[in-house]
């Protein structure tokens, strides 16, 4: 609906800003494009390993790992951004920026979950293993373990970032697909 007052014209929305059917949906777009980037990764990957050059392939799929665990990150969430704009149907781009952070977060928030729920099985089973003997991490484990918080780390800066960007950029570029009149 749309005003005229003394200033100009005032836009007024009657509904709430975040949507969250779309929000869900844009989840769900993220998560497969993610999936379909994590395969893509791990064929290329699996398909470049030459077992004669185990060292230096070591460290190079440890870099390839990182890095395109942060583009997944950005691509996929920059897809399920755009797409809840989209399917929103507001031409706002504050309110696209606000569906790309609720896609973020959603993901961050699910995926939080199910990495610690596979965090806590894995040390239950290491423990089960060890039966109490004390194990003591090499300097090479923690040097990996923190590069994998790092890539993290980065890939989740990197995912709110595209998302935010991907929810103004649906928003602004939005065309009219439907009337809410006659749905």
């Amino acid at each position: 609906m749309e005003i005229v007052s003394k200033s100009g014209p005032l836009t007024i929305y009657r509904t709430v800003p975040l949507n969250w059917s779309a929000i869900i949906g844009g989840w769900v777009i993220a998560t497969a494009v993610a999936w379909l980037l994590y395969v893509l990764g791990l064929a290329v990957g699996f398909s470049a390993v030459d077992i004669s050059h185990a060292d230096a392939m070591t460290k190079a799929w440890g870099v390839g790992t990182r890095t395109w665990l942060v583009l997944t990150w950005a691509a996929s969430l920059f897809m399920g951004g755009l797409f809840a704009s989209w399917v929103d149907g507001k031409a706002h781009p504050t309110f696209g920026l606000l569906n790309g952070i609720a896609v973020w977060g959603l993901t961050m928030t699910v995926g939080a979950l199910l990495l610690s729920i596979g965090f806590a099985n894995t040390l239950q089973g290491g423990a089960s293993l060890l039966h109490g003997s004390p194990v003591t991490p090499s300097a090479a484990v923690t040097s990996y373990t923190a590069a994998a918080f790092w890539a993290l780390f980065f890939s989740t800066v990197t995912g709110a970032f595209t998302a935010a960007l991907g929810g103004w950029i649906g928003a602004g570029h939005l065309h009219r697909v439907y009337d809410e009149g006659t749905l």
